[in-house]
């Protein structure tokens, strides 16, 4: 799920709209929840064909066709307005992956679950057809593989047959690959769907449409006159599935026929006549072999409230604008998408009447949680049973299993189907229809691994990242995810040390910079080889600087290069309204073989940094001049060839689904250093922060990013792994004299550090690992100073120094966001407990004011909160995403010594010598420490975890920086 964009509703009553699932050409759908709080996927049609009488003509029949049918695997329609401005619908969430990701991802299903598949789908469209209705577009995308049995969706080029067709005059509509003969001749029976149904079935135990992939004429022609390639089709199956796909439709058995073949008694029993009966059956054999399909989650239980895959453009944690309040509060861990309106928005409960479809089986959905929130919690959705922890004896997954069902796991991944498929003969070319650091630890096979590992290092390791991995080209990458991933194919001119974050040599093995800053030398390494065979040179090195700084057209957007605008500003021509910046890369020139020079107009603050970040990963020449014509693979790119996109990190791109944004990287055994100890890695995206762990315990994954602050210690009790690190984040109390002049007086400011308990609040909200922060920058980050003040608790002085100020009855809001993720945010309503609690013991009275994401950054950016909780980190070990956090605020204050840190900032920012700017940044935090714009209240960090199975990776201070090659099973 993504965020709502400015344009898209926050409500359709009753529903209340919480993000976007997905947009096709004839509509928008929308995860929402419903006045009970069930979570239900709104289709809303666009407003260009809501506004053609002929097509709301069409759709509120074909609503109406749907509301007629009930199925154990049918998704069945909650709701509908057709009347409205904008047409739409409603039904439930539905957890896991369709038939065709399922099959790409894992390959065939087991003869009895693709048993209980065919008997599934059998029956849905046998309910579809008792309802008077066809479907006309089963294929592999409109079938989901579901906890509690598969579901058939999209009705959506349905007709019925007791009306009036309505359709495009002179299109064919359907899905090339699935559709039966005499679809081309006008026919479009109930037969026609148990066409479909035979082709599905052999898809699902063969990996292969039946009658093979290829253009559409291609498969026309074969459907007409050839013979499908039923080779691997189990003998329990065959002969239905034969049937089936019969030329002619008068030789296929009906839907309740195939029901009758398979779910009774070897095809021996009566045809069921009802649709209970029909639901028995099916029921019956869905529990007896469909269970381990996907996790145990209950139909109609509650379920953890989604992420959004990516952070809002200029979020903090970009270079030079750090986490400055204000700025979204996604950082690199995105919260639960923003509402865009007050949390106490009244619901109203969906009407009953001819809009609310009645039936036999009402549809029930993942319910949202519910109740109030505590401080000391587990965040396993509740009511949702996490499936058990493998025990310390058994064998590993193996790697054909490793993905079965991280869709399903997560929940808040859903895969929903739209109503308006319409889909022309000649638009599906898919015919499934779906739609590094840089020195290594030594590694490899024999004397590179321990005694300890096994000798078997074949299986793949499975991580889930927090967010979807944006494109296999570094470049574009603008996440910690995504930084992950890259990472471990592509190495940067200079890295981290893994040991203690500071910035060292990487494929460069020294530098060197001009006086001014301008002018930046880089000697490169010798016999550093690229994936497909290329030599690194600085020729290469240039190639790649000026391909980025002749990105054109959308890529010039924020969104996609903000780190290169971040740190080299724009590119060499704007197109249109993009690149409004000026660049500041000048040049890169070849000095010799193995040495550089980049040159830019200005020094920036964001150097020699910058040259870390794994947006500016190195590829090979070949890479390079591959993708001269068409230069990104990014989201609007060629997905065709990614193994193209060579690196020189420990693994290779093997596989790239565009669609999932699943990557599986294999080991390079050229490596410098040594080849990474496991075989394979896949890295893919489980965005729900509960549903990260499930997938862990169930075994599905191996290790994953970001663990909740709660779940962390019954995960160690479980004998799971945790790799902590040094704290990199800070949570603070922010003062804003705009919105209260109290607090531009500095003994006011002093008198609320000395109330709040820090210490009380670390140990009842923060996790072991955390600590009082003494200071405004952690210190594992550059900046942190030892000769810097601390503040201590003190009630007594608190009351004293209010008093004295003449402020003994203050009366002050306290801001804080109720929707952002508690990796990042521990718990904002528990701590601004804690703090009125303290800051009314000394005579102020605390307002406490709860906003969405959204709101609380405008109302924070616009000075209207006069404390308000928020959190800075250092994903770079830039002291500058902490500095400008409090930098941002000085305006507010009227004291001459804000003049004097404001100078003192601009003076330490401008220092392109890196020990002289660091010891200018220790002396700027004492300086702020003093004058207490803001009251640093923990310093933590986020947490990796990983299963028994296998040894972890070394942890730095850093995140994301982790190097998969030093992975290996035990």
């Amino acid at each position: 799920m993504t965020p709502l964009e400015s344009s898209d509703p926050r409500a359709i009553p009753p529903f209340d709209i919480r993000g976007r699932l997905g947009a096709g050409g004839m509509g928008v759908v929308y995860a929402a929840l419903s006045p009970e709080k069930q979570w239900v996927a709104v289709k809303v049609i666009r407003p260009e064909f809501a506004g053609d009488e002929d097509f709301r003509q069409r759709f509120t029949r074909e609503v109406q066709l749907m509301s007629r049918i009930r199925a154990r695997c049918i998704s069945s329609v909650l709701a509908y307005e057709t009347a409205a401005e904008q047409p739409w619908f409603a039904t439930a969430f539905l957890p896991g992956p369709t038939l065709g990701q399922r099959v790409r991802r894992q390959g065939v299903l087991p003869e009895a679950k693709a048993r209980v598949l065919a008997v599934g789908m059998a029956e849905a469209i046998a309910a579809i057809h008792a309802s008077g209705v066809v479907h006309r577009d089963l294929k592999p995308s409109n079938v989901i593989l579901a906890p509690d049995g598969p579901k058939v969706l999209d009705f959506g080029i349905a007709r019925a047959l007791d009306g009036t067709q309505l359709t495009r005059t002179g299109g064919l509509m359907g899905s090339p690959g699935w559709m039966s003969p005499e679809r081309f001749s006008g026919g479009a029976g109930p037969e026609a769907d148990v066409f479909s149904w035979g082709a599905l079935v052999a898809y699902a135990v063969t990996g292969r449409p039946p009658f093979g992939t290829g253009s559409a004429e291609e498969l026309m022609f074969r459907l007409l006159s050839g013979e499908p390639d039923l080779s691997g089709v189990p003998e329990s199956l065959r002969e239905v599935v034969t049937r089936a796909l019969a030329k002619d439709p008068a030789d296929r058995p009906t839907a309740a026929e195939l029901v009758r073949a398979l779910a009774a008694g070897g095809g021996e029993g009566p045809v069921p006549n009802s649709p209970d009966e029909m639901a028995t059956m099916v029921g019956a054999l869905i529990d007896q072999d469909w269970s381990g399909t996907s996790p145990s989650v209950t139909q109609g239980a509650p379920v953890a409230q989604p992420a959004p895959a990516t952070p809002a453009p200029g979020a903090p944690g970009t270079p030079g604008t750090g986490s400055v309040p204000g700025a979204s509060m996604t950082g690199p861990a995105p919260g639960a998408p923003a509402t865009g309106s007050s949390p106490d928005r009244s619901h109203v409960s969906v009407p009953p009447g001819p809009h609310t479809p009645t039936g036999p089986h009402p549809p029930t959905g993942p319910r949202a949680p519910s109740g109030p929130r505590t401080p000391a919690r587990l965040h396993t959705p509740p009511d949702v049973q996490a499936p058990p922890a493998p025990s310390p004896g058994a064998p590993r997954a193996k790697g054909s299993r490793m993905l079965v069902g991280l869709a399903a796991t997560v929940s808040a991944l859903l895969m929903i189907g739209g109503v308006t498929g319409w889909l022309l003969l000649r638009e599906g070319p898919d015919p499934t229809g779906d739609t590094s650091s840089g020195e290594q630890a030594a590694g490899g096979e024999g004397p590179g691994l321990p005694a300890e590992a096994a000798e078997d290092q074949s299986d793949p390791f499975v991580f889930a990242t927090a967010e979807r991995i944006s494109s296999p080209d570094p470049f574009l990458a603008s996440d910690e995810s995504t930084f992950r991933f890259s990472r471990q194919v592509f190495e940067t001119l200079l890295r981290h040390d893994p040991a203690d974050g500071q910035i060292v040599g990487g494929l460069a093995e020294s530098w060197e910079h001009s006086d001014d800053g301008t002018e930046w030398t880089f000697h490169l390494r010798e016999g550093v080889r690229f994936h497909d065979g290329d030599e690194l040179d600085a020729a290469t090195v240039c190639a790649n600087f000026d391909r980025w700084h002749n990105t054109t057209g959308v890529y010039q957007q924020s969104e996609y290069t903000r780190y290169w605008q971040a740190v080299f500003g724009g590119f060499a021509e704007q197109w249109g309204n993009y690149g409004q910046e000026e660049p500041n890369y000048r040049s890169c020139r070849v000095v010799d073989g193995l040495t550089a020079t980049i040159t830019v107009n200005e020094y920036t603050p964001a150097l020699p940094g910058g040259f870390t970040y794994a947006s500016f990963g190195i590829m090979s020449a070949s890479a390079v001049a591959e993708f001269a014509d068409d230069p990104f693979v990014g989201p609007l790119g060629d997905y065709s060839n990614p193994g193209a996109l060579a690196g020189t990190g420990p693994f290779r791109i093997s596989e790239w689904d565009r669609w999932e944004a699943v990557v599986t990287l294999e080991r390079f055994d050229e490596h410098r250093d040594g080849s990474a100890g496991i075989d394979t890695v896949i890295m893919s995206a489980v965005t729900n922060d509960a549903a990260r762990r499930q997938a862990l315990e169930s075994g599905e994954i191996h290790g994953y990013e970001r663990a909740l602050p709660g779940d962390i210690a019954q995960l160690e009790r479980a004998g799971f792994q945790m790799t902590s690190r040094d704290p990199h984040l800070l949570f603070y109390l922010g003062f804003q004299p705009e919105a209260h002049e109290a607090l531009k007086v500095a003994e006011v400011r002093e008198a609320l550090a000395r109330a709040v308990d820090r210490q009380s609040i670390v140990n009842t909200v923060m996790t072991g690992d955390s600590e009082v922060a003494a200071q405004l920058v952690p210190e594992a980050v550059n900046g942190w100073s030892p000769d810097s003040r601390t503040i201590e608790h003190s009630p007594e002085a608190a009351e004293e120094l209010l008093a004295d100020a003449g402020h003994g009855d203050l009366t002050l809001d306290l801001c804080y966001p109720n929707d952002i993720s508690q990796v990042f945010l521990p718990d904002p309503e528990a701590t601004q407990n804690l703090i009125a609690q303290d800051l009314e013991a000394v005579g102020v009275t605390v307002e406490p004011v709860t906003l969405s994401r959204n709101d609380f950054s405008d109302s924070v950016r616009s000075g209207d909160c006069a404390l308000y909780l928020h959190t800075a980190w250092g994903n770079q070990n830039d002291t500058l995403n902490f500095l400008n956090s409090y930098y941002f605020t000085l305006n507010q204050f009227s004291e001459a010594g804000a003049d004097d840190l404001a100078e003192a900032f601009d003076e330490a920012r401008s220092l392109p010598d890196q020990e002289q700017r660091r010891a200018a940044y220790e002396e700027l935090n004492e300086q702020l420490m003093e004058f207490l714009p803001a009251l640093p209240i923990a310093a933590f960090s986020e947490t990796t975890v990983y299963s028994k199975e296998i040894e972890p990776p070394q942890t730095g201070p850093l995140p994301g920086h982790e190097n998969f090659a030093e992975i290996f099973w035990k």
